[in-house]
């Protein structure tokens, strides 16, 4: 018979088995079933969350006697297990970390520098010169059409339908959606003075994603800034009741699929029956989810702007820059998703280039969405 009873987070102790969190755990790293508090990190963990918890008296562990019953009881207790994806033993890569707030406001554009030096091709351009029209296609055969940019000297101004919108100042990258996902261009470019800036086609950007996968996590930040002022933007303006629906691009192959279910624990996967929420508006998150069966909905204000599918990922714009989720998401049908914490993420941004492109590309295509409101139809 279970027993439980209400505790504040401060009187909690490795070992207690909590069952219950005055918070929703889906915006959490913490499992979404009962679990142990295994060490020390957990524990400040719930204190930084939660004020109180329900423990379960009947299955939790006096803490002198936890390090042998854990050790006994891994697969209880570490329910999204952290593994290594290399292939031949650990990898060789430099570990990827996430920057704080403050770090990346006040990072030199140091890392942008350096991978464009790198990869790209420096380039000095006179005064009044078009980089690149709006609705101007990309074009394989020629890819200056394709190009991204990081201007290093000089202005540049972004005009849409004929008017000035914005202005690009040294240190910026813009142009990034059609290397991405060869879509056509949502602004026209054009210098205001001679600027001198360095370029990336799709070809060079996936090359140096895959020997400085650091970079990856960078322009993640900067779509992701870009994305949430799009929605905040257009939702200033009213979402249209006639809007159209996207569809999320598909990040996870079947095989990555496989690999990721057989190095994660049974307890990662997570089923939901249609109509359940995942994630709400608001709420902090710590955790991205990959679809491995089913369809979920994405809403925003009521609305319903994205439907993704399997391979797809959910959760993973509160994820990277650690800011509230931007949306409410809902099963659409019954579904199976695997969680994917912080950690994990770091391992597959260092270790699997396809699945940060994959990433990147998705984002992409929600920002182009939000800026012009064409939905782009991905691959479910």
């Amino acid at each position: 018979m279970q027993t439980t009873t209400k505790i504040h987070t401060q009187n909690l102790k490795i070992g207690m088995y909590v069952s219950s969190l005055d918070r929703e755990r889906e915006d959490t790293t913490i499992p979404l079933l009962g679990f142990f508090i295994a060490n020390q990190q957990q524990l400040q963990e719930l204190q930084q969350l939660c004020e109180y918890v329900e423990i379960d008296t009947n299955r939790s562990i006096d803490s002198s006697e936890f390090a042998t019953t854990f050790a006994q009881n891994m697969a209880d207790i570490e329910v999204i297990p952290i593994n290594d994806w290399s292939d031949n033993g650990p990898s060789t890569l430099e570990p990827v970390q996430l920057l704080s707030h403050t770090e990346r406001d006040s990072l030199p554009q140091v890392l942008e520098l350096d991978f464009f030096n790198a990869f790209g091709e420096k380039e000095t351009i006179r005064q009044n010169i078009t980089l690149f029209d709006e609705g101007q296609k990309p074009n394989r055969l020629f890819w200056q059409h394709n190009k991204m940019y990081l201007l290093v000297k000089g202005e540049v101004g972004i005009f849409v339908d004929g008017k000035k919108v914005s202005t690009i100042k040294a240190g910026e990258i813009f142009g990034e959606l059609t290397p991405l996902i060869l879509t056509k261009r949502s602004a026209t470019v054009v210098t205001n003075c001679e600027c001198e800036l360095f370029s990336l086609n799709e070809s060079q950007l996936v090359s140096g994603l895959e020997k400085k996968p650091e970079f990856a996590l960078l322009l993640m930040d900067i779509l992701i800034k870009r994305l949430r002022q799009a929605v905040e933007d257009a939702k200033a303006l009213g979402l249209p009741n006639d809007h159209k629906v996207s569809k999320s691009i598909r990040v996870f192959s079947n095989k990555m699929i496989r690999e990721l279910k057989q190095k994660s624990d049974d307890s990662a996967v997570t089923h939901l029956l249609a109509n359940q929420t995942i994630f709400r508006k608001g709420a902090i998150g710590m955790l991205m989810y990959v679809i491995i069966e089913g369809h979920v909905i994405t809403c925003i204000d009521d609305k319903i702007i994205e439907r993704s599918g399997p391979g797809c990922v959910i959760g993973e714009i509160a994820l990277v820059d650690q800011n509230r989720r931007l949306a409410h998401v809902v099963a659409e049908t019954d579904c199976s998703l695997l969680a994917i914490n912080r950690q994990l993420f770091l391992e597959l941004v260092n270790t699997k280039p396809a699945f940060s492109t994959s990433l990147l590309q998705a984002l992409a295509s929600r920002l182009r969405f939000w800026r012009t409101g064409e939905p782009f139809q991905g691959d479910q």
